[in-house]
């Protein structure tokens, strides 16, 4: 694939998912199982206030045609900006603006930028995109509704599934039994294509699962897979977001 392609790609992947938080997985056994209404409780108290919301994380990416590595940044000022760069042996590849209008991208290793609105792209990938959608999957706030008597509830050998639906979008959640956290998320449209994503690493002292595994569909029954490592975690710390086009880069 050209460097352009795999660049639209990536940046795609970057603006669809790229973080999602948890609570307390794998290092928060409960001696109690969960009933029903702690099941609904631990769906409730899964969102989180914030101003600003910081991370970096290893990121390993693969898609039908190519397959990529590197560290990236993320740094999110709420209801105002979307901030993210992309290195690879401490060279910057990308680096993303965002915004409620549109997405600016700069290519470092085309010498290029481009510049995207949120309904162009979700006509072009036939996908309900939006900056705030996005910006509560980075942070990883999941869609609830008001009245947890809306959601639907089924139990098995392994825990609590939840649906929900929302205008042409459902949600699922599965609770395990014994543990405390919500370790499974499935966003579905109305075309029932899948995000599917899976949370591990999680710890105790901060409620936030470090390690993240995604399946993100493309068009013609192709995925996108995407694993994130986060090494970093900082929350309502302001940070610069430097952004500009030099002069020199052109405008694909």
């Amino acid at each position: 694939m050209s460097l352009s392609r795999r660049s639209l790609y990536f940046c795609l992947l970057m603006i669809l998912c790229i973080s999602c938080k948890s609570k307390k997985l794998a290092q928060d056994l409960r001696t109690e199982q969960n009933t029903q209404s702690s099941a609904i409780k631990i769906l409730k108290e899964h969102n989180i206030e914030y101003q600003w919301f910081c991370a970096k994380a290893k990121l390993k990416y693969s898609d039908p045609y190519d397959s990529e590595s590197g560290t990236a940044y993320i740094r999110i000022k709420k209801d105002s900006t979307i901030w993210m760069t992309l290195k690879k042996y401490s060279v910057e590849g990308f680096r993303l603006s965002m915004n409620r209008d549109s997405i600016v991208v700069l290519n470092r290793l085309e010498k290029t930028y481009s510049v995207s609105y949120w309904d162009d792209l979700s006509s072009r990938y036939d996908t309900d995109l939006n900056f705030d959608r996005l910006q509560n999957w980075l942070v990883g706030n999941v869609a609830l509704p008001k009245d947890s008597s809306e959601l639907e509830m089924s139990l098995d050998s392994t825990g609590y599934l939840f649906e929900f639906t929302d205008g042409d979008m459902m949600y699922k959640y599965i609770v395990p039994l014994f543990l405390n956290t919500i370790s499974d998320y499935t966003i579905i449209d109305n075309q029932g294509k899948k995000i599917n994503l899976y949370f591990d690493d999680c710890r105790k002292e901060d409620d936030f699962c470090y390690f993240r595994e995604y399946s993100i569909p493309l068009r013609n029954d192709e995925n996108i897979f995407l694993r994130l490592e986060i090494s970093e975690l900082e929350i309502d710390i302001p940070k610069k977001t430097p952004f500009g086009i030099p002069s020199r880069y052109k405008r694909t």
